[in-house]
């Protein structure tokens, strides 16, 4: 938290402003909607019980609002990006964990407690690799920047594969590993498909945003397991506004804040 207030203070005196009236801070796990800690004891088990929005307002003097990262995008791709077309849509953030925001009738759905959206942690049938969250095989330790590096590091010897981007391997075997990882990542959201019907899947993060061979990838597999009356009017594309629709969602939501 004080990391994260230095840097906003010092941006804030690099671009010349006095003040800021709003801020909003995009968390990388779920929040509890009624008191607005975090609570999941698997991600972020370090911030367990803290309230990120008083901890960031006591620190920055301005109104803070805290709200999940993978909810921020689909936020920002609501109003700004690929998701202005829809009503019903599936964000997914597909980054070092793996998060969905959805947005029914034109709002950001956050559940009961604001847990929705919390796909990374959906096991894998067959696969046994060990997630921090203490079960094994889940969609996160399969699908995700640090998964996909291991395994292009694995295929390329040598050659440098920390997954900057754009891709600086760029070859049919890394093309193959991130087809496969979306053709995984598809199957689950065939099902989340199958139950909410949207209009839309849109991939973001690091990996959806930047990766056309992990969208086909994800199109292939929900075009093969979802019903096909329901994929027949799905549409899948990547986020427009790239890596940064966490960020603009953040700036979109923080504007609307202020002026209300």
């Amino acid at each position: 938290m004080n990391h994260a207030a230095r840097l906003l203070d010092a941006l804030r005196v690099s671009a010349g402003i006095d003040n800021l009236a709003a801020v909003v801070a995009g968390v990388p796990g779920p929040l509890d909607t009624d008191s607005e800690l975090v609570r999941s004891p698997t991600i972020l088990s370090s911030w367990v019980g803290l309230d990120p929005r008083k901890e960031l307002e006591q620190r920055l003097g301005v109104p803070v609002h805290a709200e999940n990262d993978a909810l921020l995008g689909a936020y920002g791709e609501l109003h700004l990006g690929a998701g202005r077309r829809y009503a019903n849509f599936l964000y997914g953030k597909v980054s070092h964990g793996i998060g969905a925001g959805l947005v029914i009738d034109g709002q950001p759905y956050r559940g009961s407690k604001g847990f929705a959206g919390e796909i990374g942690h959906t096991p894998l049938r067959g696969h046994t690799e060990l997630c921090r969250c203490g079960n094994r095989g889940c969609l996160e330790t399969v699908v995700s920047v640090s998964a996909l590096a291991a395994q292009i590091a694995h295929t390329h010897p040598g050659v440098e594969t920390d997954l900057r981007f754009p891709l600086q391997v760029n070859d049919p075997v890394t093309e193959r590993i991130l087809d496969d990882a979306g053709r995984t990542l598809g199957g689950i959201l065939a099902a989340f498909c199958n139950l909410l019907n949207p209009e839309a899947l849109i991939a973001g993060g690091e990996l959806g945003a930047s990766t056309g061979a992990l969208v086909q990838g994800i199109t292939t597999a929900v075009s093969r397991y979802a019903q096909p009356a329901i994929a027949a009017v799905l549409d899948i594309l990547p986020a427009g506004l790239g890596t940064g629709a966490e960020l603009l969602g953040a700036l979109r939501l923080a504007t609307t804040l202020a002026t209300h």
